[in-house]
């Protein structure tokens, strides 16, 4: 069984701050994740490196452009 937290945005903002990010870095790292799981339309226990591979792909591809 995979742990999955209930409130992502919570977990990874309580994770920066234990390792002292900055409130940007905090924000920047919420974002990204967001942006992600938009892109995936997947919960986070349904994830593969093949959707992070295809997301990285996609922003490549974004910024060659």
């Amino acid at each position: 069984m995979v742990y999955v937290p209930m409130h992502i945005e919570e977990a990874v903002k309580r994770e920066c701050k234990r390792r002292r990010y900055g409130e940007r870095t905090i924000k920047t790292y919420i974002y990204c994740i967001s942006h992600f799981l938009k892109f995936t339309g997947k919960s986070l226990d349904k994830i593969s490196m093949k959707n992070v591979r295809l997301f990285l792909e996609s922003l490549s591809e974004k910024v060659a452009i």
